[in-house]
């Protein structure tokens, strides 16, 4: 289980999957107390789905290759009437969600 309150010290932010990735790998985020360097995240090409349903337009994004019915995606839904509001598949920003199933998934 991750700390809850992981501050990621490369600067986006606390909570973040990186910030929780390095957590849970080194014990810690960021710089060593021996000066050793900070991880180095790439971030690679993406596959993205966009289905405009409407009321809402949900983006999805996994990497090149993926099928859509397996739990590799992240999910966006962008509500477009009124107030706009984004929120994503289960409420996270992981890449653990299948795109066919998009539309009956819970957003927040």
């Amino acid at each position: 289980m991750a700390n809850p309150n992981i501050i990621d010290g490369m600067g986006s932010g606390k909570n973040t999957p990186e910030a929780i990735m390095m957590y849970n790998q080194f014990g810690r985020v960021g710089n060593s107390t021996d000066g050793e360097a900070y991880q180095r995240i790439q971030k690679t090409n993406e596959k993205v789905e966009v289905d405009d349903a409407g009321t809402y337009v949900y983006v999805g994004y996994a990497i090149p290759g993926s099928t859509t019915s397996t739990a590799v995606w992240k999910i966006k839904r962008i509500k477009t009437t009124n107030v706009v509001e984004v929120s994503y598949a289960g409420g996270t920003a992981f890449y653990n969600s299948i795109w066919d199933n998009r539309a009956s998934l819970s957003y927040s």
